[in-house]
């Protein structure tokens, strides 16, 4: 659904949006989800461009060594990250989310930052991680 305008001149507009929100919303969330163009956030520009080559260094560089390290060691430090983040940063509700104990998700977060290179308490790496998640988002549907 695209955004409410005044005026003729906009209708165009808002059509345009309306098909964006259809596109990208049939992507994330499958062909029955209703999506309103002010919700997409970031995955508006993320969507037109995930195949540009920034963006597919810019994915490799923040999750790709995340991937290696869960493919090599079986581990689940992704998916750790995906929930922690959706939990805002508690490890807590986290742990009780992944059926682990506490302790077990501060460790991956550590390893996490051991192996990106990144502070998770920066909110300006933590900005870069979860734009590099949503992009993933996009990549991997």
């Amino acid at each position: 659904v695209g955004r409410t305008y005044t005026g003729v001149r906009n209708i165009k507009k808002s059509h345009e949006e309306a098909s964006t929100s259809l596109r990208i919303g049939r992507f994330l969330s499958g062909s029955a989800s209703v999506t309103f163009f002010r919700d997409l956030g970031p995955y508006r520009f993320l969507y037109e461009l995930q195949d540009s080559e920034a963006m597919l260094a810019f994915h490799r560089e923040l999750l790709g060594k995340i991937e290696l390290y869960d493919a090599q060691n079986q581990t689940e430090l992704l998916k750790t990250l995906i929930c922690y983040f959706k939990n805002d940063c508690n490890a807590r509700i986290t742990a009780k989310e992944l059926f682990v104990h506490k302790n077990s998700v501060i460790y991956r977060v550590k390893r996490i930052e051991e192996i990106t290179g990144l502070d998770l308490s920066d909110p300006e790496d933590r900005f870069n991680l979860q734009l590099g998640l949503k992009l993933d988002r996009i990549l991997k549907t």
